[in-house]
């Protein structure tokens, strides 16, 4: 994966493209259950799961949600739009 985003640095993947090529090269850690390894492919399937529940784009479905009923103004989505307001730190543009 280092690869490939060394070389198409501004490629952006979609969820479906990065659970698949999660599926193709990336190995269990262990059996289900019976441990804990980071990875962003689950944070890809439960966003697709949210749209297809919500019938809307999951920056959406987090805008309606989540950021505006807790009144989480500096909350966003990268690459889909900003937060309500502007942090004096912002976010790395990666």
């Amino acid at each position: 994966m280092l690869q490939i985003i060394e070389e198409q640095p501004y490629k952006a993947w979609t969820p479906q493209e990065t659970i698949r090529w999660s599926k193709k090269y990336l190995k269990c850690h262990f059996p289900p259950g019976q441990g804990f390894h980071y990875s962003d492919t689950g944070y890809h399937i439960l966003g697709l799961i949210i749209e297809k529940i919500t019938s809307m784009p999951l920056h959406l479905a987090l805008e309606q949600y989540i950021f505006s009923p807790l009144d989480m103004q500096y909350s966003y989505l990268a690459t889909h739009f900003d937060s309500i307001k502007q942090n004096a730190y912002p976010a790395a543009n990666v």
